[in-house]
């Protein structure tokens, strides 16, 4: 019997949420269906030692401890799911909030913070935004903290083990978290919203969400269609002319900080295996441009298929901020481009 399948019966049974991931995480032991438990291991030891904390601070969550994701249903799959880490150590966070409130003299100094190219994070000021949103609730997101070395430190870290761990995880990322309370809590959340959805689905083997009849065939060279904003339109024209496309994903979030149709996604197949430095050029130059314009562009590798490049998208989204939510995941479109 799986761990989802195990909270299945313990949820039927009348349990709460919060003793679901109590149970869950009474100890480091994860779905047999999830990630590798030695190469695991492995990262936790490696995270430990470079971040002087205990192991056993170090948990694993997500696809790898599930099997499956609770935000999608999709399964773990060795090397192109993400191996999400959270650590738990009261006195780790303290201490990293400590520099960064040094580094940005209690948070007041929006310089202090970086920019991202991130919905609703955009700017310094977006960005301390979202870090005090996630300290609220006891959670310390990295992406947002100010310039220091704590930020430095783990970013390389999970650089350095991304690329290490590649065969294995498409991602190594690195959350902590202010007490165990605040850990659990967040995990009761997703449970919560999992089991809500459609608790039918842990019977299901097929990722819900994703149908073929989602998918359109459009002629790159025609008249941009209706559905489809003219800004990502011509974006994809452009796009075309540098780099083959074969299909991309477009996901419409309608209005971000009181701007309307802000931030279409593009996730964008290459047909080629790497990209020559002058065409690198002219795609920075074009992502810039439409970045301005409040416009993504991802660009994934060939081997990332369509079902999976919407996963990664809706990730990213759901770990900026919950103000998106999952309504914005449902309106995406599978675009496949022909001449």
């Amino acid at each position: 019997m799986s761990l989802l399948e195990k909270l299945s019966s313990l949820q039927k049974q009348g349990c709460s949420s919060a003793d679901l991931a109590a149970f869950a995480f009474r100890d480091h032991s994860h779905d047999a269906n999830g990630a590798d438990e030695y190469i695991v291991n492995l990262v936790r030891e490696q995270v430990s030692n470079s971040l002087a904390i205990s192991m056993d601070s170090v948990y694993v969550c997500g696809s790898a401890k599930y099997g499956i994701s609770l935000l999608h249903g999709h399964p773990f799959v060795r090397g192109k799911s993400d191996l999400d880490l959270a650590i738990v150590d009261p006195k780790f966070t303290e201490q990293c909030l400590r520099v960064a409130a040094k580094a940005s003299a209690d948070y007041s100094d929006v310089s202090a913070f970086p920019s991202l190219i991130a919905p609703g994070a955009r700017t310094p000021y977006h960005v301390r935004q979202k870090f005090l949103e996630y300290g609220r609730r006891g959670v310390l997101n990295f992406s947002y903290l100010p310039l220091c070395e704590v930020r430095s430190k783990v970013k390389s870290l999970s650089a350095q083990l991304s690329d290490e761990y590649r065969q294995d995880f498409l991602d190594v990322s690195l959350m902590a978290y202010s007490s165990p309370g605040a850990f659990l809590d967040s995990q009761r959340q997703r449970l919560q919203q999992y089991f809500a959805r459609d608790s039918s689905r842990l019977a299901s083997s097929y990722p819900p969400g994703y149908k073929v009849e989602d998918s359109r065939v459009l002629n790159i060279s025609g008249h941009c269609p209706a559905f489809i904003h003219r800004d990502v339109w011509n974006a994809l024209k452009r796009v075309r002319q540098v780099v083959g496309l074969t299909w991309c994903l477009v996901v419409p979030l309608g209005e971000v900080d009181g701007v309307d149709s802000c931030f279409d996604i593009l996730i964008c197949h290459e047909e080629i295996e790497s990209v020559r430095c002058e065409q690198n050029v002219m795609l920075w130059d074009i992502s810039s441009e439409l970045g301005r314009r409040n416009i993504l562009i991802r660009f994934v590798p060939r081997t990332i298929s369509p079902t999976q490049a919407h996963s990664m998208v809706a990730s990213h989204l759901l770990s900026i901020g919950k103000d998106y939510g999952e309504a914005c995941l449902g309106r995406r479109l599978f675009l496949q481009l022909v001449d």
